[in-house]
């Protein structure tokens, strides 16, 4: 694990986040939508045979198919890179309202640029910390965190700021990694510390401990899948080439040290799903 305060954590997500967008849109380029790239691995059905950028957009869609959106639902999404669940959400069902939130600056011009020039009504943009908003209480119907609840310094009150802000009966949707069992080796120590200083995940949870503090916050978990073995094919690709970007630059001699332990990052991604240390869960807890 890596040790930061708060306005530490803030500050080198923004500097990462700024400094790796060309990699992030080459690679989670959204087809449809120019300027537009989700931060996310991608999902393969066994056996499927689909392109990598088909792969991203397939993730976001069974995402937002888990959640059961109501066409009107007001949505948040937490952590929401340049919009891209958030567009996806908008096409599927256009009278909702849709607030992203996000602390990379960058990526909210990326997404306001493309609200406004595709006008899309009633999609929203702002900078906010997931943990501490500025929205009323009992703001909407649905919040989606994808790979975003795991930067937060601890998931809990990720999750007691979101009971604050979603209506009684509000479903909350993460997709994200968990531990399923402890290290019990240097190697996968090793693994765990790249993962977290490269981007920016600064407290683990165990699955089980996740669903413990989703249910201490007064939710009770709705649907659980463990899609671990659908994002292997994508984790693979990414380890794959920055196993072969980091030999290309010679480690540390071309690149900054964020891109450098982001690249450290990608390869353990990989390593800790398929090892079983750390499994991909798509959960939906409702509010009671």
């Amino acid at each position: 694990m890596i040790n930061t305060t708060e306005s530490e954590q803030v500050i080198g997500i923004q500097t990462y986040y700024e400094q790796s967008a060309m990699a992030y849109n080459n690679w989670g380029r959204d087809l449809e939508r120019d300027g537009i790239y989700a931060l996310h691995c991608g999902y393969e059905e066994p056996g499927q045979n689909i392109g990598h950028w088909d792969s991203i957009k397939q993730l976001t869609r069974q995402v937002i198919r888990s959640m059961d959106i109501q066409e009107g639902d007001v949505i948040l999404d937490a952590g929401c890179g340049t919009g891209a669940a958030s567009f996806e959400t908008k096409s599927q069902y256009p009278s909702t309202t849709i607030y992203g939130i996000n602390l990379a600056l960058n990526q909210l011009q990326s997404a306001r640029t493309f609200a406004g020039v595709s006008e899309v009504p009633g999609s929203f943009f702002v900078l906010q910390d997931y943990i501490s908003t500025a929205f009323q209480s009992e703001t909407f119907n649905k919040i989606m965190f994808i790979e975003s609840v795991a930067h937060a310094q601890t998931k809990r009150a990720a999750l007691q700021e979101s009971k604050r802000i979603l209506k009684p009966g509000g479903i909350l949707t993460v997709a994200d990694i968990f531990f399923q069992r402890e290290p019990t080796t240097d190697e996968e120590r090793e693994w765990v510390s790249d993962l977290a200083r490269g981007w920016f995940m600064p407290n683990f949870n165990s699955i089980d401990v996740f669903k413990e503090e989703l249910e201490d916050e007064g939710f009770e978990i709705a649907s659980e899948r463990n899609i671990s073995e659908n994002i292997l094919p994508s984790t693979l690709r990414m380890r794959l080439n920055s196993e072969q970007r980091m030999i290309e630059e010679k480690v540390m001699e071309t690149v900054s040290k964020e891109i450098y332990w982001s690249r450290k990052a990608v390869i353990a991604s990989h390593k800790v799903v398929e090892s079983g240390l750390i499994g991909y869960y798509l959960l939906n807890a409702k509010l009671k």
